[in-house]
């Protein structure tokens, strides 16, 4: 169960380029604890041990003893339902990276699985939140521009 007087408990599967991020940010923040890391790469004990938390390499083992209040999915696309639909059942709350997976039927199975459960499910869009999209939303709704019919837009990155 959530208090609002401790910190929030999160387990976080994978750490790679969007799990590590993940991993500090919950580590940086007063509000959040990392209990876990899940991840069969070898190389993520390290990462679990540096963040003060324990390490796991699948969802069996991590779900025989759960210590955390909700997760977050940072796996390879087409694991994100499959590791949600299991953590879903065992009552604790999502937020799944982008896509929700990649295949459709198995996204209406998290999604359904999520609502049947009871668990709160999120699917993770950080760039709604950056700076530009916000400074964007505001001059569109203030109708500074005029009516809004149609919108391209391209957002290139340098990624690895």
């Amino acid at each position: 169960m959530i208090s609002s007087d401790s910190p929030v408990r999160i387990a976080v599967f994978g750490s790679g380029l969007v799990g590590a991020r993940h991993i500090q940010h919950i580590v940086d923040s007063p509000d959040c604890t990392l209990t876990s890391v899940i991840d069969p790469n070898p190389r993520a004990r390290a990462v679990a041990e540096s963040a003060g938390a324990r390490y796991f390499e699948d969802v069996a083992a991590f779900l025989e003893q759960p210590d955390a209040e909700g997760v977050i999915i940072a796996t390879p696309n087409e694991s994100h339902a499959t590791l949600g639909i299991k953590c879903a059942r065992a009552g604790l709350h999502l937020l799944v990276e982008k896509p929700i997976d990649a295949d459709l039927m198995a996204a209406g199975e998290l999604v359904d699985t999520a609502e049947r459960e009871g668990v709160k499910l999120l699917v993770g869009h950080h760039r709604r939140f950056n700076a530009y999209i916000e400074a964007a939303k505001k001059i569109i709704d203030s109708g500074e521009i005029g009516v809004v019919s149609a919108v391209n837009v391209m957002w290139a990155t340098l990624k690895p």
